[in-house]
This record gives C-alpha cells, sequence and structure tokens, in this order.
C-alpha cells in the first residue's frame, strides 16, 4: 500500500528510457471511469477558473467518452456535458447582453 492505493507489482519499468511499461488489462479494467470523471471536472471548471475553454474541453471529452467501448460511466460522462454546455450557454449569453448593453448605451 502506497497513500492508501495498492500498487501493480506486475509493471515492468524500463530503466534505459525511464518509460513505464503498463499493462494493456489496466487500461481495459478502468471501464472508462477516467474519462468520465475528466468531463465532470472540465464542465465544472467551465464556470470558474477556465470559463470558455473547461467547457470546450469538456464537450471534447463526453464525445470521446461516448464513443469509448464498454464504458460503464456513461451517465458521469453526460453530467460533465451538462455542466459543459450549461457553463458554455451562461457566458455566450452574458456576452451577447453586454454586447447588448454596450450598443445601447
Amino acid at each position: 500500500m502506497s497513500c492508501g492505493v495498492a500498487i501493480n507489482h506486475e509493471s515492468k519499468i524500463d530503466y534505459r528510457d525511464n518509460h513505464s511499461k503498463t499493462n494493456l488489462n489496466e487500461i481495459k479494467s478502468e471501464k472508462g471511469e477516467m474519462i468520465s470523471t475528466l468531463t465532470v471536472i472540465f464542465g465544472a471548471m467551465g464556470f470558474w477558473p477556465l470559463p470558455i475553454v473547461g467547457s470546450i474541453i469538456g464537450i471534447i471529452l463526453y464525445i470521446i467518452s461516448k464513443n469509448y467501448e464498454g464504458n460503464e460511466y456513461v451517465k458521469r460522462a453526460r453530467l460533465g456535458y451538462a455542466l459543459s454546455v450549461g457553463s458554455l450557454l451562461l457566458y455566450i449569453a452574458g456576452f451577447i447582453m453586454l454586447l447588448v448593453v454596450i450598443v445601447a448605451a
């Protein structure tokens, strides 16, 4: 145990080029959890501190997550997509309101 996380001792490390070789079964066992979680994180970051960029990244990650075979976390990815679209629409509406105020003045 290291910091509360189990370490897989089957991973092979090549000391010549300092790159760890990941076992393909480790990647497939993830079942889309990481990409779906990142979708939620960037969707929430679309509100603040990355207003437009976080929303766009969240939408892109949702598209990738949706096309990921065997994704067991589709609902989590949908939540991230909703956050991304909501924050993007909020900033677009705010920008339009700002333009209306500037033109009306």
